[in-house]
């Protein structure tokens, strides 16, 4: 039964990171005030200021683009993570 529901939440998975990395290419170029305000079409208003401000401004998600990128074995290893 798990691995019918890996091989269902797979493409799944890719989609959403897919769908959520666009949305994040139309926030990277705007000042945040703008941003929050450009609410994309087909999203809500309340879910998209959650995006922004809860994921895409987070040290996390900004981890690596201080210089530093993160070494190979950081990036194998995250994106390889059977949870979260």
């Amino acid at each position: 039964m798990n691995a019918k529901k890996e091989h269902v939440l797979q493409p799944m998975r890719r989609l959403w990171n897919n769908w959520r990395g666009s949305l994040h290419k139309n926030m990277k170029s705007k000042p945040f005030c703008d941003a929050l305000k450009d609410v994309p079409r087909g999203v809500d208003k309340s879910d998209w200021e959650w995006l922004v401000k809860e994921h895409f401004l987070t040290d996390k998600f900004k981890g690596g683009k201080d210089g530093k990128p993160p070494n190979m074995d950081t990036i194998f290893f995250e994106t390889r993570k059977k949870d979260n």
